[in-house]
């Protein structure tokens, strides 16, 4: 499950038990099983925190009256899937020709395509 906290309780949750366990943001990131970034999103409140992270942080759940909402693993998933129109479109492999060869070399050579237009 991924917890919802009110504005800035999640950040201020992770800053506590940062501070009282006295651990650099790594050492906290190692100690919880995650990377630094998944931390840093998790501090700026942009990703829902996990709900064992939390346990593990909140033992004493003091912060348990600031959770607005408890969403499964996949939410994101799932509301994406509801957007989609189940269609995919078919990417089809262009034939071999002369024209494809100079694209080709273009792109490995210098990554750069474009048409010029002259005007008479």
């Amino acid at each position: 499950m991924r917890l919802k906290f009110f504005k800035g309780k999640q950040k201020e949750l992770i800053r506590n038990f940062k501070e009282e366990q006295n651990l650099t943001w790594k050492q906290l990131a190692n100690i919880i099983g995650i990377k630094e970034g998944r931390l840093k999103a998790y501090i700026e409140e942009t990703s829902l925190i996990d709900e064992t992270i939390y346990n593990f942080l909140d033992k004493k759940k003091d912060y348990q009256k600031f959770i607005i909402e408890k969403k499964t693993d996949y939410w994101g998933k799932v509301k994406g899937g509801l957007k989609s129109k189940g269609k995919t479109k078919e990417i089809r492999e262009p034939e071999n020709s002369e024209e494809l060869a100079e694209f080709y070399g273009a792109m490995l050579g210098d990554g750069n395509s474009h048409r010029t237009i002259l005007s008479t």
